[in-house]
């Protein structure tokens, strides 16, 4: 497109031709007031005929066809780099939506082991209710708490087939819930390249410091080579009513020496929209600056919890083998056993869910800063 675009601007520089036709009434012509002795003047025709074919070659413009070059240049940099813009905004949310997969599928290993462990249990039980040492209630409530467990896997796994599929969408890629999904590693990627929309306000400046050039380009004087010739009646002799051939050829200035203030008020239209630019490129680079700041306190308050998590598993791994302990015993009822198991299960999937909170803020903070 830019090269069809250039090229376009480039005819500029070719010769141009143009046929012209006319045919003309009027109601009077030039008549002598006086009479000449012995000179004829023969009276001219109302009706006048011309057709002619005329060339022009522009010779200096002042760059006025470069100028416009180097803005069609300009903006399809700009168009090119809004692109990068919006891929980068699309990144963004991927990483989202692969985050959220991550997770979804660590919660469920979590709930597939939790499930193992309650179905271990109902088999104890089973086995004791035979012996009669333990009650049909204790054994159903058993049952009762796999039922909720198993509706709670069923609307994980709904909403990750939901993330999979969106993702699918937006990147273009064949996805499905068998498709392998790893927690990303993070890398040294040396020196941050700048971000895309920082690179966009850059181009958009540049776009406007090619539009005021062009502006004064414009004012300007232009030269031209020309040539025309053709048949009229009458010709350049207006005295003679037949048909002629003619020829004229020279050299023309077109200079727009006054155009009511229309310049300069495109100077300052061009100098707001500068102005404006850089107001947007600031209030960007500050709201990344905010955003960065966020992102850190975010990954030290996680990486604090991360610690506490180890802490709270350890103890309600031991809180859990007393109540195993009780429930065998009888002592405690099978729904507050479950209960502690459940707990210490949700202990080790919020440590997971921290684990992969820091990791995805440590990306995020690479993406905002331009990786």
């Amino acid at each position: 497109m830019l090269a069809l675009n250039q090229d376009q601007v480039k005819t500029g520089f070719y010769p141009q031709a143009t046929l012209d036709g006319q045919i003309t009434w009027q109601s009077s012509t030039i008549e002598i007031p006086f009479k000449i002795p012995n000179v004829t003047i023969p009276a001219l025709p109302l009706d006048q005929y011309k057709v002619s074919v005329g060339l022009k070659q522009l010779i200096y413009d002042g760059g006025n066809l470069r100028d416009q070059q180097q803005i069609l240049a300009a903006n399809a940099a700009i168009q090119q780099q809004q692109v990068e813009v919006d891929a980068y905004k699309l990144r963004d949310k991927v990483n989202q939506l692969y985050f959220n997969v991550i997770l979804q599928s660590a919660t469920l290993y979590y709930q597939e082991i939790l499930k193992y462990d309650l179905l271990n249990e109902q088999e104890r039980l089973k086995a004791a209710l035979h012996a009669g040492t333990m009650t049909q209630q204790n054994l159903d409530e058993l049952k009762v708490e796999l039922l909720k467990l198993d509706e709670q896997m069923q609307e994980i796994k709904s909403s990750r087939e939901t993330s999979i599929l969106t993702m699918g969408l937006l990147t273009g890629m064949k996805l499905d819930t068998l498709t392998r999904f790893v927690e990303p590693q993070l890398k040294d990627y040396g020196k941050l390249a700048p971000r895309p929309e920082l690179q966009l306000f850059d181009l958009q400046q540049k776009s406007l410091q090619s539009q005021q050039k062009l502006n004064f380009t414009n004012r300007l004087p232009r030269f031209y080579a020309f040539g025309e010739g053709g048949v009229g009646r009458p010709a350049f002799n207006i005295f003679d009513p037949d048909p002629q051939a003619y020829f004229i050829g020279g050299l023309k200035l077109s200079w727009t020496i006054w155009d009511y203030r229309r310049n300069r008020l495109q100077q300052q239209v061009l100098t707001l929209n500068s102005t404006l630019i850089q107001l947007q490129q600031d209030y960007f680079v500050q709201s990344q600056a905010v955003q960065e700041l966020q992102q850190n306190q975010e990954i030290r308050k996680l990486q604090g919890l991360l610690t506490t998590d180890d802490a709270v598993i350890k103890m309600r791994a031991a809180i859990s083998k007393t109540a195993n302990d009780q429930f065998e015993d009888g002592i405690l009822s099978g729904k507050d056993y479950f209960e502690f198991v459940n707990a210490e299960s949700k202990a080790k999937q919020e440590r997971k869910l921290h684990e992969l909170q820091l990791l995805f803020n440590q990306i995020s903070l690479l993406t905002t800063q331009g990786n």
